[in-house]
């Protein structure tokens, strides 16, 4: 792996190809929500919040360990639709407001963008998934007719990942639970 983030031109965090000249697959989120801006009256808070939170648990170098935690725990809550958005937002608000910041700085004290390789000395679980069953590059082919259904998909798949990576006693369990609905 070469400092770019790079592995053989695959994202080191997700395992997708990496678009023409860039070093992380960052681009592919800007594509995927175009498709978004496609759909009359938008694609609705449950499709728009699993894309953005599923790119971002993918790649978790920018967040500290108690964000990646509510943001896996909020993406599960919506997956159940044990939360509501409005539910959703006073808890993200709650979380975020103040002086904390979301994303983390690098040594240098740049912020970390969206997307952002991790390194040896980030503070992510080390068995924190590299390689998904489905990746963002899996998505960018819906249309704005499956964009749902394909968002949905990914979001339930890199889920089950994390689960099986953090969780394994929980995993089973929760993906029973899962094909019985």
């Amino acid at each position: 792996m070469d400092q770019q983030g790079r592995d053989g031109g695959r994202c080191a965090d997700c395992g997708a190809p990496l678009p023409s000249g860039a070093a992380t697959c960052r681009p592919y989120l800007d594509d995927l929500l175009a498709i978004e801006w496609q759909i009359p009256g938008g694609p609705g808070e449950r499709a728009h919040f699993l894309a953005v939170s599923t790119f971002n648990l993918q790649h978790p170098a920018p967040f500290g360990p108690e964000h990646l935690a509510g943001l896996r725990r909020n993406h599960a809550a919506i997956l159940d639709e044990a939360m509501t958005f409005d539910g959703l937002r006073r808890f993200t608000r709650a979380g975020t407001d103040g002086a904390g910041r979301v994303l983390r700085r690098d040594v240098s004290g740049r912020r970390l963008e969206l997307g952002a390789p991790r390194t040896p000395t980030d503070p992510v679980d080390p068995n924190w998934p590299r390689r998904w069953a489905i990746s963002i590059a899996d998505v960018l082919n819906a249309t704005p007719a499956d964009y749902a259904d394909r968002v949905e998909a990914w979001a339930v798949a890199t889920r089950a990942t994390l689960d099986r990576a953090l969780d394994p006693a929980a995993a089973p369990a929760h993906e029973q639970q899962r094909s019985r609905a």
